[in-house]
């Protein structure tokens, strides 16, 4: 009688915006625009005030989109939809795309956190903000965080 030795694996998922993708599920890229193009920013980079923000999501689900930053004066702002007036946009399913609408940073000094935050039902910015201020997830959502480090 033959035996067999099977090992199951349990990895965690790794922390989001830590450079690691995975296939499937909910992606979110930030990148640093400039006239020629643009550079993918991982959790840690450096950016600068006057720099402009692009935001490109992947999502295997539908659900609706609320893109926060909360910057180094902990003031939380709208990041995208930007004509919802705070008000996440409903997104299907979709391979990784680039959103309609860029950010320009500011010059608050500190940190920039920027969420994503794709949800089963309709969310406002003010519903979640305090939230995101101290690192939670609502509940029926996902949130995929990346801090980006301002230089003066």
């Amino acid at each position: 009688m033959a035996a067999a030795l099977v090992f199951l694996v349990i990895r965690p998922d790794p922390p989001p915006g830590d450079g690691v993708r995975t296939k499937g599920g909910f992606a979110f890229e930030v990148h640093l625009q400039d006239g020629a193009g643009s550079r993918l920013l991982i959790d840690g980079d450096s950016v600068a005030a006057g720099d402009r923000l692009g935001f490109r999501i992947k999502s295997d689900a539908p659900g609706h989109l609320l893109i926060l930053g909360r910057d180094g004066a902990g003031e939380v702002w709208l990041a995208w939809p930007q004509t919802a007036q705070g008000s996440s946009a409903p997104i299907e399913p979709s391979a990784m795309r680039t959103l309609d609408q860029a950010v320009t940073l500011d010059a608050t000094p500190g940190d920039e956190r920027l969420v994503a935050l794709l949800c089963a039902a309709p969310v406002h910015q003010r519903d979640v903000a305090s939230m995101l201020a101290r690192a939670e997830t609502p509940d029926g959502c996902r949130a995929r965080p990346i801090t980006l480090r301002k230089r003066p």
